[in-house]
């Protein structure tokens, strides 16, 4: 009776192992992965604070030009002032941009691995005047429309392709000195993946 009973008990222990397997297999499984992050948590509120970021500047009595320095010369107290950030909203917003970034990269290995070799291959300055001139010039494609930008009018899940717009928003969130930097580099997402 004992036997069969840790028998029983070895062979369960075996199958879980096996189950911790297919859920890592699943972690790298590219259409798997694409449709988690429709509705992952620490994504979406980086798409969210994109969104209030982007709201915020298009709403600012600050003229355009004076906000475009600031963000160039990384002067992010004036751009937070600008966009009527309080400090305990920046610092707030700084946080969840990092969590949630580095959230997406511990969850996903597929993300993870594509993240730590755009690191090792591209320079991700984001305050550039190319960020810069992407970012303002293209605050209507920015701006979300009617909310955020998940699903089809039908209802159905997205084909847009989340895990490189991940990827691409990852990079940013783990390297961005702050919010502003964070934004800039998001513009440089949404121009090659479409607006999220």
């Amino acid at each position: 009776m004992s036997f069969s009973l840790g028998y029983i008990i070895s062979f369960s222990l075996i199958l879980q192992g096996c189950g911790k397997n297919n859920d890592i297999e699943r972690q790298d499984d590219y259409a798997y992965v694409n449709s988690r992050l429709q509705n992952d948590a620490d994504l979406l509120a980086l798409i969210q604070i994109k969104n209030d970021f982007t709201s915020r500047l298009t709403a600012s009595k600050i003229p355009m030009n004076e906000i475009k320095e600031a963000f160039l010369t990384g002067n992010d107290d004036f751009i937070y002032e600008a966009l009527s950030y309080s400090n305990k909203e920046a610092n707030y917003m700084n946080s969840v941009i990092k969590t949630s970034g580095f959230n997406l990269v511990n969850r996903y290995p597929l993300i993870e691995g594509e993240v730590v070799k755009r690191l090792n291959t591209d320079c991700l300055e984001c305050t550039t005047m190319e960020n810069a001139e992407l970012g303002f010039a293209n605050l209507s494609k920015i701006t979300p429309v009617n909310g955020l930008i998940r699903l089809k009018n039908n209802g159905e899940m997205s084909s847009s392709d989340w895990i490189k717009y991940t990827i691409c928003v990852a990079a940013c969130a783990v390297t961005a000195p702050s919010g502003p930097g964070y934004f800039l580099c998001c513009a440089a997402c949404i121009a090659s993946f479409g607006p999220f």
